[in-house]
Parts: structure tokens; C-alpha cells; sequence
């Protein structure tokens, strides 16, 4: 696992002891949500997967808390856009 943090901070709806994610995603996912909020898109989201992975997953880096999977809710086109934009900013 490495050095994996737990969510808690990021994802106020998971329970803290669930999951853990690496350091500088959780620091990545922290100031995704700053700048969603700041910016007042509406862009909400959940993390549903983090590590220990409960399902098999194509990406490696799930089995070393590098990866997630989120829920954006009440989802559509421009909120996943709006999502993955900041994201990868």
C-alpha cells in the first residue's frame, strides 16, 4: 500500500476507516473540491473506491491507493465535464 491517508477529509460520507488513498491524490482530490466549490458549479462528488479495492479493477494503480472511483451527483454530461476539467487542472 505504501503511504496511504485515509479519505476522510475528502469524501465527508465515507466512512474513515474504509479507504485509503496515496497522500498527493488526497491532496489533489482537497483542492479539486476547493476549486468546485469556489467556483460555485454545483459539482458535487463522492469517492466509491478507493484502497483495499473490492472489485478487480483494469488500472494497477487501485491496488496501491493511486486511484479512485468517484460518484458526481445528480451526474450529467456537463457536470462530468465540468469534473474531470478541474481535475486534470
Amino acid at each position: 500500500m505504501g503511504n496511504c491517508v485515509c479519505t476522510w477529509s475528502v469524501n465527508k460520507k465515507t466512512d474513515p476507516a474504509a479507504c485509503s488513498i496515496n497522500q498527493g491524490l488526497k491532496d489533489k482530490l482537497i483542492e479539486v473540491r476547493q476549486k468546485l466549490t469556489q467556483t460555485d458549479a454545483g459539482v458535487e462528488f463522492q469517492i466509491t473506491e478507493a484502497y483495499p479495492p473490492t472489485v478487480n479493477h483494469a488500472s494497477p494503480k487501485h491496488f496501491d491507493g493511486k486511484a479512485i472511483d468517484v460518484a458526481i451527483t445528480n451526474a450529467n454530461c456537463a457536470k462530468v465535464k465540468t469534473f474531470l476539467k478541474t481535475a486534470k487542472d
